[in-house]
């Protein structure tokens, strides 16, 4: 496990989420980057920003429940393991994260042998971490958009008062320049 790895932390006690930083370092050869939130709705924003490697989660979380987060996890990161744990892993719970695709259901409180275990288990099955989706040099030709969108942007640099407007792609890539002054 050479490398550094990416792990979402995910409980509504951060007793947990100290306890899971704490622990993490006992695994000899391994560095983790280590994000902690408190909510499945923080943790899909997270998924959703930066590729992890794998997600601790809770099952019981303010809101969305951990299964209903390894769900929606599994259908943003589909090879990022997933490990959960519970106070009460009743066996239904256990079988439909499972079912999921959860690697390992602990019982909280966590013992950090078998925690650790886990972890290790989880990381050494999945496949690296996708890399940040960066903006595609190899592109041959620019992208040409059609007149009515450059006429829609002209129109609303001169509906604003803009000096300039500007379209670009998520990764960055300049697609139209509508006005030539750039206000300070």
């Amino acid at each position: 496990m050479g490398e550094s790895k990416r792990i979402l932390a995910v409980d509504e006690q951060r007793t947990t989420l100290d306890f899971l930083q704490s622990v993490l370092p006992l695994l000899e050869g391994a560095t983790f980057e280590v994000s902690r939130v408190l909510s499945a709705e923080e943790a899909l924003l997270e998924l959703r920003r930066v590729p992890y490697d794998l997600m601790i989660a809770g099952l019981r979380l303010p809101g969305m429940d951990g299964l209903e987060l390894a769900r929606r996890a599994k259908r943003l990161r589909p090879v990022m393991p997933v490990i959960m744990a519970a106070a009460r892993p009743l066996p239904e719970l256990r079988e439909e994260a499972f079912a999921l695709g959860v690697s390992h259901f602990l019982q909280k409180p966590l013992d950090a042998e078998e925690f650790l275990d886990a972890v290790q288990d989880s990381l050494a099955a999945a496949p690296p971490a996708p890399l940040p989706i960066t903006q595609d040099k190899t592109r041959e030709s620019p992208t040409v958009l059609p007149q009515e969108a450059i006429r829609r942007l002209e129109a609303l640099g001169a509906d604003t008062g803009a000096g300039q407007v500007l379209l670009a792609t998520v990764g960055g890539e300049l697609l139209h320049v509508a006005g030539d002054q750039l206000h300070p």
